[in-house]
């Protein structure tokens, strides 16, 4: 279409300048769509890399009982260091898992969305238990 005004006698700048300015936008706003399922799509997949690591998933179970903890309490319920454990939950506040709230210099942990979190270990459990394998 830009070719086809460029190429006609009666070519006015302005319109060919709308014309190309329009045609950007529509492309932009093809790219922001793209880009935000993109995003939910990159979110989605990091939450279950997280839900796949074992120590992750041993700190959501133990916050979704719905207990404030703290780091050192965290590491010693799962059987990890005080290091391994901040590292792991510090990818949690990333994906927007957990939230913490500081009390002087120690922080304590809870789920950021406790319900849906919750509802998401009982999905990945009834999937478990539901395509497991019977014992003969």
């Amino acid at each position: 279409m830009l070719r086809d005004l460029a190429a006609n006698t009666s070519y006015t700048p302005a319109l060919f300048d709308t014309v190309a300015i329009l045609s950007c936008f529509r492309n932009c706003e093809n790219m922001i769509s793209i880009a935000a399922v993109e995003e939910v799509s990159y979110r989605q997949s990091r939450l279950c890399r997280l839900l796949g690591n074992p120590v992750a998933f041993t700190v959501i179970s133990l916050l979704a009982s719905g207990k404030d903890l703290s780091t050192g309490e965290i590491a010693r319920a799962t059987g990890r260091s005080v290091s391994r454990t901040s590292n792991i939950l510090g990818a949690l506040r990333l994906a927007e898992v957990v939230r913490y709230e500081t009390e002087g210099r120690h922080a304590r942990y809870r789920l950021k969305h406790p319900r849906e979190i919750r509802r998401i270990l009982d999905a990945r459990s009834g999937f478990v238990k539901t395509t497991s394998v019977a014992p003969r």
